[in-house]
């Protein structure tokens, strides 16, 4: 379409594998994008060749792009080179894929380097090197394939995602077979906490995982939430089938703190969380604690699947939370807020109903010219 060309031929008999060669050439990505059901640009050269047949069947892969950008996804150069055997029964990928000027989301990388090299007859190895402002992170894999089985062997991963070091403490080995995929135990080092993770994911859930001392701002990216601190610990369970998984979680969180909180002049909050997982549906009880700034205890739940919530929140609310913002107003005001609020409703837009109350309640303005009490 547009300025886009597509040359070359393909065989694909009814039993084999398919030869033949394909170029491709886009001066503007943009002239594709709408057949793709999304926003692209940018200029990308590539090109395949298939070769060979049974075990001898080879995959040539050839691409060089610049200024490549979609929704959530940007790179200034992009460029690879492989060779693939047997890609449609036990891949083998040899050669290499970078990026340079990388975003994915909101994370940007200076480059981004992937390069496998062949194992001998049923396997490979894997790199991959990482280098960012946010995130930087080298990792290392073993890939073997026997008998209808493939097995993953992390054998290294370390890196630092801003001032937060993580590695993995032990290598990471996966198993996948016609039986599912089984994660053997993982245990990876973030700053002074871990994560551990365990168990099956596929075709049925039995996996579990612990959280020990984890610095939040490890996840403050990803989160979204910007400024986030603290420490969480926690554990969860769950099981069942993909499309029901059941199970139980219990988070705890120190000294949590967030821009949106300090914006508002709350102190660190102690935050326990405990409940669980029905299908697409988690209930929840909270509680919160702030010292005098915010208390407040909670619960409800959350339908993923019908996009709906229902949740009851009470608790109370010292001056600090407004009274800077009203000073800048030139109003004063102190006591304690005290609230009982029910949300409910659709997740985008909720209704919020319920009760406030001013305690001991002082109003007035910063220079005094008049004074309210228990108003």
């Amino acid at each position: 379409s547009g300025s886009a060309r597509a040359s070359g031929s393909l065989v694909w008999p009814a039993s084999g594998q398919p030869t033949g060669e394909v170029a491709i050439s886009a001066p503007d990505l943009g002239d594709i994008g709408p057949f793709l059901l999304t926003e692209l640009s940018g200029a990308l050269d590539a090109s395949v060749v298939l070769s060979g047949a049974g075990d001898a069947h080879q995959t040539s892969v050839r691409f060089d792009g610049k200024d490549i950008a979609s929704p959530g996804f940007a790179a200034a150069r992009a460029n690879g080179a492989l060779e693939i055997a047997r890609l449609f029964e036990e891949p083998r990928p040899a050669g290499s894929v970078s990026f340079s000027k990388l975003r994915i989301g909101s994370l940007t990388f200076d480059t981004a380097v992937i390069e496998a090299e062949a194992q001998g007859a049923g396997g490979y190895r894997a790199t991959a090197s990482l280098k960012g402002r946010d995130l930087s992170a080298d990792a290392e894999a073993d890939v073997t394939m026997k008998g209808g089985r493939t097995t993953y062997s992390l054998s290294s991963l370390s890196g630092k995602l801003r001032t937060t070091a993580f590695r993995a403490a032990a290598p990471v080995v996966v198993r996948q077979s016609k039986d599912g995929i089984l994660l053997a135990d993982a245990t990876f080092n973030v700053g002074k906490g871990s994560v551990r993770l365990a168990g099956s994911v596929s075709p049925r859930l039995d996996l579990r995982t612990s959280i020990s001392a984890l610095p939040l701002e490890f996840v403050e990216i990803l989160a979204g939430v910007p400024d986030l601190r603290g420490i969480l610990s926690g554990e969860a369970a769950i099981e069942g089938s993909l499309d029901k998984p059941r199970g139980r979680y219990k988070l705890t969180a120190r000294g949590l703190s967030a821009t949106v909180l300090k914006e508002f002049g709350v102190r660190p909050l102690n935050v326990t969380a405990d409940g669980s997982i029905a299908g697409q549906t988690v209930t929840a009880r909270l509680k919160a604690d702030g010292g005098g700034d915010l208390s407040i205890t909670g619960n409800g739940k959350a339908d993923f699947g019908a996009s709906t919530i229902d949740a009851r929140l009470e608790g109370r609310a010292g001056s600090r939370i407004f009274a800077e913002r009203l000073a800048a107003s030139g109003l004063r005001a102190e006591g304690q807020i005290s609230f009982d609020l029910r949300i409910a409703g659709p997740l985008a837009r909720p209704a919020i109903n319920g009760e406030l109350a001013l305690d001991k309640a002082v109003i007035g303005d910063t220079a005094g010219r008049f004074t309210l009490r228990d108003a």
